[in-house]
């Protein structure tokens, strides 16, 4: 079983852990952060926008992937990536499973 970190634009805070709801991260740049390793979950809060792009780094495998969601009512969260070249990035991830949230450039 891996972690569970939340990222709320809104109510969060980067000084905060990010392991709960209540103690969600705030930015991308707290959220690029973090090192997934095996079944790892980061989870957006519904509702939220964030601008600049989001790098994930690190790895699940192919039967325990890390994965990026959803959290809370509302609207889907999205990452507006602010005109940069991609509102998210891989950075060597191979074993990812991403759902229900919205991304622009």
């Amino acid at each position: 079983m891996g972690r569970i970190f939340y990222l709320d634009a809104v109510n969060g805070n980067d000084k905060n852990n990010g392991i709960t709801p209540d103690e969600a991260l705030k930015s991308l740049e707290a959220a690029n952060r973090i090192v997934f390793g095996e079944g790892d979950k980061l989870l957006l809060k519904c509702g939220c926008v964030w601008k600049g792009m989001l790098c994930l780094h690190g790895d699940g495998d192919r039967f325990n992937f890390a994965q990026v969601g959803v959290y809370g009512d509302g609207e889907a969260p999205l990452i507006d990536g602010n005109g940069a070249y991609a509102a998210i990035l891989l950075d060597g991830v191979i074993s990812l499973h991403m759902h229900h949230f919205h991304q622009s450039k």
